[in-house]
């Protein structure tokens, strides 16, 4: 039990040393913007997180998910990114939406797009999952800042921030949406 209980928490501690330097790389690297076509990229990825929920060959979710409805839309724009660092953001943000609904017999996660008054393109992941107690919305993007327990949901609280500085790094802002037992909807500019 001891053994165990040090070997897991070594694993946690290499989680944590290897998002932390994820974020102090991004504070260094210079962005490589390139028109990203949006829609291709969210779809190899809805792709690649479907394939992880599904059944192994034990029969067992590899993600705890019983069933996932994935809503996706079909018109996306092309976007001035760079694409390593802007499929970090949706891989973050999609396996977060499994995550926290996986305690959901039905999951609904739904990713989109929508032009707004002033011209940006917004996108967002929404589940209907846990969600989260909407006072504490600000710390969701904090360093460290966790609002369920990691007995609960495995995680480093590194995620989120890390998503946050990318999204700021190109000239955008993200903000999340929420309500306890109900769900979350986490939304980007860039």
């Amino acid at each position: 039990p001891f053994l165990n209980h040090v070997l897991t928490s070594t694993h946690h501690m290499g989680k944590l040393i290897d998002g932390l330097l994820d974020l102090a790389r991004l504070g260094r690297t210079a962005l490589r913007e390139m028109p990203v076509p949006m829609g291709e990229l969210v779809q190899e990825l809805v792709k690649v997180q479907h394939a992880q929920a599904q059944p192994g060959p034990d029969g067992q979710m590899t993600s705890g998910v019983n069933r996932v409805e994935w809503v996706v839309a079909t018109d996306w724009p092309t976007v001035p990114c760079d694409p390593v660092l802007v499929r970090q953001v949706w891989n973050n943000l999609l396996s977060n939406a499994l995550k926290y609904s996986r305690k959901r017999d039905k999951v609904r996660i739904e990713v989109g797009t929508r032009r707004r008054d002033d011209g940006l393109a917004e996108f967002f992941v929404s589940d209907n999952g846990v969600g989260f107690d909407p006072k504490f919305r600000e710390k969701l993007f904090g360093m460290f800042q966790r609002l369920h327990s990691e007995t609960e949901f495995e995680g480093t609280g590194i995620g989120l921030a890390l998503t946050r500085k990318i999204v700021e790094r190109h000239g955008g802002s993200i903000w999340a949406e929420g309500e306890k037992n109900v769900g979350c909807t986490i939304s980007f500019t860039l």
